[in-house]
């Protein structure tokens, strides 16, 4: 099964978890820049949390599914992210449902409603070449995704193969979190660079309203507003750049780093946003208002674990005879437990990898369909 473009929308490209491993030969890690909507989009799809995505911005994409023979199975598919008022078959298809994909069926895009960035995952994936250990689009250097670039009409988008699964596979349920869309305040942490004399600058940014310029991009945001003091002076040694560091230029202006900005900066990095607000970034829009609240570091690591933490449910009422211990690493589709029904025993499998924390209940005790039995930390 293929996906062939009808319109690109804008800006709309191929993105997984990014090329880790080569910042230091001054390649970018890319990646999506909502990494955990893309999760969630992918695993409603059935996929591994890095199967390679559509990134559509601000206006979504027309899409046409092709098939490839007599032997084309439906394929799930999800959206997550912005509210890009897209459709299946000209119905409305909204962020956080999961629908089945046939050849012939038509996706249409609009504008946004909510947001900025929507991910459409397929099953099995978007089946473009992996180059340096990843699919994604590093549009700067032409690198990757299809053709490294955007996507244009015309282009026909493989899929992969649907991962076979064990004969009556049971998946435990989860529940789609929250969206991030609507929130304005960022949290923290104070930069290296904040002491001394930058450290009136670091108050002037955690004590200010900003609003999104229009010349940001997927390198970074661009903040309107009071100038930061910094100390600029123009001859700073280059240093690495986390994703979320938030650099003040040489004109006083806050600019926080995305996943394609460079990987070495000179700039000053009066703070940086904790990884688990760095898809708010991904979602706020020129004009948008923005501000950042300092934190300590234990909050930071609070609201990590948090984010990546999923209770998972049962599918059915059973009794429930857990097989893991704690910490324990789980792949998707591995079995974390059994579930008992009238005397039958099968294997309860996880559809999220990662590290499994805990149950939820012992063993024995019986549960309800949809009744919480335990938390996985998934990798995202």
């Amino acid at each position: 099964m293929r996906l062939r473009v009808i319109v690109p929308g804008l800006a709309t490209t191929v993105q997984d978890r990014g090329r880790l491993g080569y910042e230091h030969l001054g390649v970018m890690i890319n990646g999506a820049l909502d990494t955990r909507a893309a999760a969630w989009a992918n695993r409603q799809a059935g996929n591994p949390d890095g199967a390679a995505v559509l990134e559509m911005t601000l206006l979504g994409a027309a899409l046409e599914v092709l098939g490839d023979g007599a032997h084309d199975v439906p394929r799930a598919a999800a959206l997550a992210g912005a509210d890009l008022s897209c459709t299946l078959n000209g119905r409305p298809w909204l962020p956080g449902e999961a629908r089945l994909l046939r050849p012939g069926d038509r996706i249409g895009g609009g504008s946004a409603r909510r947001g900025v960035r929507a991910y459409l995952a397929v099953g099995g994936g978007i089946d473009v070449p992996v180059v340096l250990g990843s699919r994604a689009t590093d549009t700067l250097a032409t690198m990757g995704g299809f053709e490294g670039r955007a996507l244009r009409a015309g282009d026909t988008l493989p899929l992969g193969e649907l991962p076979p699964e064990p004969a009556g596979a049971e998946y435990a349920r989860f529940e789609i979190p929250p969206t991030l869309l609507e929130r304005e305040i960022v949290r923290a942490l104070p930069g290296h660079r904040a002491a001394g004399p930058a450290s009136s600058g670091l108050r002037r940014l955690a004590d200010t309203w900003y609003r999104v310029d229009p010349r940001s991009d997927r390198v970074g945001l661009r903040l309107r507003g009071p100038r930061v003091p910094a100390d600029v002076r123009g001859d700073e040694i280059s240093e690495g750049m986390a994703i979320g560091a938030v650099e003040i230029t040489s004109s006083g202006e806050p600019l926080l780093l995305l996943r394609s900005r460079g990987s070495i900066g000179g700039y000053p990095t009066l703070a940086v946003v904790i990884s688990a607000d760095l898809p708010v970034l991904a979602q706020r829009k020129p004009g948008d208002r923005l501000r950042l609240r300092l934190v300590e570091e234990r909050e930071a690591l609070e609201a990590w674990r948090a984010q990546r933490s999923v209770t998972l449910r049962s599918p059915r009422w059973a009794v429930w005879n857990g097989t893991l211990a704690p910490g324990a690493r789980v792949e998707r589709g591995d079995a974390i437990a059994e579930l008992e029904v009238m005397g039958e025993r099968r294997a309860l499998r996880t559809p999220i990898a990662g590290r499994f924390m805990r149950a939820l209940v012992e063993n024995g005790a019986g549960v309800r369909e949809t009744a919480p039995v335990c938390e996985i930390l998934a990798d995202e």
